[in-house]
């Protein structure tokens, strides 16, 4: 909640000092957005099958420590041990994509970190050389963009386990 409220006034101080600022911090943040949505998707998906196939497995063990005896007596130990690592495999492929998702969105992140940074501290700088801003603005400009991105950084940590939580 308060990452939200920190990037909403901060969209607000952005348009104070120039409306074109603003407008451009916005559209990156909705851009962002968009990402987040998608990354959401991607990674509730992943983590969702990872969870069930993990649950599948443990069932399977569940079964087979219920069923000792009927396993040892009809020597099928090999037979179940197979059907384990059926179930191990698939698991550890599945958490794999989960872990590769949650990658590609820390470096999709990222990016759009460097891309956000850039254009807000490039348009400031325009804006100053053809004085719409003066030097305090700017000087403003850069210290609310160094806390926005400490503030990015903690968001991106916590979407990453939020995304693969709710899976």
């Amino acid at each position: 909640m308060s990452s939200s409220l920190t990037l909403f006034f901060s969209i607000l101080f952005y348009m104070y000092i120039h409306p074109h600022l603003g407008i451009i911090v916005s559209s990156i943040y909705i851009v962002k957005g968009f990402i987040i949505y998608i990354m959401i998707q991607r990674g509730f998906n992943a983590s969702s099958n990872s969870t069930e196939e993990n649950d599948h497995l443990h069932e399977h063990i569940s079964d087979m420590l219920s069923n000792i005896m009927n396993i040892v007596s009809n020597d099928m130990i090999q037979y179940e041990l197979d059907i384990l690592d059926k179930h191990q495999d698939i698991y550890n492929n599945l958490f794999q994509k989960t872990i590769k998702i949650s990658g590609q969105f820390k470096i999709v992140f990222n990016i759009s970190y460097i891309i956000l940074i850039s254009c807000i501290l490039a348009y400031s700088i325009y804006l100053h050389k053809h004085q719409k801003i003066n030097t305090g603005q700017i000087i403003s400009v850069l210290f609310v963009t160094s806390y926005l991105i400490h503030q990015l950084s903690h968001i991106s940590g916590e979407l990453r386990d939020f995304i693969y939580n709710i899976g």
